[in-house]
C-alpha cells in the first residue's frame, strides 16, 4: 500500500482513501491466512485418514480368519510368510505308500492306498481346497489321479491309484482318532492293517481298509 503524504504546515496529513485501503489489505490478509490454514487442515485430516485405512487395511489382512478349506486343520502365521492362513494338519504315510489325512472338524477322513512314498517318485502334485470341496492329485511313474473330496460329515473316503473312490461312515470324532493314534502308539507299517485293528475303530472303517488292504498290493512288493 502506497501512503501519500499531503504537507500542511508541518503536519503530514493521510487522503481520505487510505484507511479504506488498509482496511482492505487487512481483511485480504486475513483470508489468505484462512485459506492457508483451511488448505493446511484439509491436508493433515487426508494424512490422517490415509493412515487409518492403511492400518485397518494391514490390521484385516494379517488377523481376518478367511473360511477354513477341507483337511486344514491349524490357522496360523506360516514359516516365511507375515499373514496368518489356514495350514493343512498332521498326515499319515507308512511303508507301502498308503496316506491318510483328516478334517478334524468335520470328522472326515481321506485314505489314498497304494500311492507310493515320495522319495520313490510318488508325490501329490496339486492341491485345491474350499471350505466345501478338495482336489487333490496324485502322480507317479506308473499313474495319474485326481482324488475329489466333499464336506459331508462323519465319512472315509479311500482312493485308489486306478482312481476309484470307496467311501465309508464313520463315528464322531473318529478322523481325528486315526491320525493321532497311528502316531501315538508308534509308526505303523501299513496304514490299512492298522485301520483294521480290532476294538480301536468302528465297523465300517475296518471293513472297507480290509477289502481295499486285501485287493492292493504294496507298492514294495511291486517293484516300485
Amino acid at each position: 500500500m502506497r501512503l501519500f503524504l499531503i504537507q500542511t504546515g508541518t503536519v503530514p496529513v493521510l487522503p481520505k482513501e487510505a484507511p479504506k485501503a488498509m482496511s482492505q489489505a487487512i481483511t485480504n490478509s486475513a483470508k489468505s491466512r484462512r485459506r492457508c490454514m483451511g488448505a493446511s487442515t484439509k491436508a493433515v485430516l487426508l494424512i490422517i485418514g490415509g493412515a487409518v485405512i492403511i492400518i485397518f487395511c494391514t490390521w484385516w489382512l494379517m488377523f481376518r480368519v478367511p473360511p477354513r478349506p477341507l483337511l486344514h486343520n491349524v490357522y496360523g502365521r506360516h514359516d516365511l510368510d507375515f499373514r496368518h492362513r489356514w495350514r493343512l494338519g498332521s498326515f499319515a504315510i507308512d511303508e507301502d505308500g498308503n496316506w491318510a489325512m483328516a478334517d478334524y472338524e468335520r470328522n472326515i477322513l481321506f485314505v489314498a492306498v497304494g500311492l507310493g512314498r515320495p522319495e520313490e517318485g510318488y508325490v501329490y502334485d496339486t492341491f485345491r481346497s474350499t471350505p466345501s470341496h478338495a482336489e487333490i492329485t496324485f502322480s507317479g511313474p506308473d499313474y495319474h489321479i485326481t482324488a475329489q473330496l466333499d464336506a459331508q460329515r462323519d465319512r472315509a473316503t479311500f482312493v485308489t491309484r486306478d482312481g476309484t473312490h470307496h467311501v465309508a461312515d464313520i463315528a464322531p470324532g473318529e478322523a481325528r482318532a486315526v491320525i493321532e493314534l497311528y502316531w501315538r502308539e508308534g509308526y505303523q507299517p501299513n496304514l490299512l492293517s492298522f485301520l483294521m485293528k480290532p476294538n480301536l475303530f468302528s465297523d465300517g472303517l475296518r471293513k472297507q481298509a480290509s477289502n481295499l488292504a486285501s485287493d492292493s498290493v504294496p507298492a514294495s512288493q511291486n517293484g516300485n
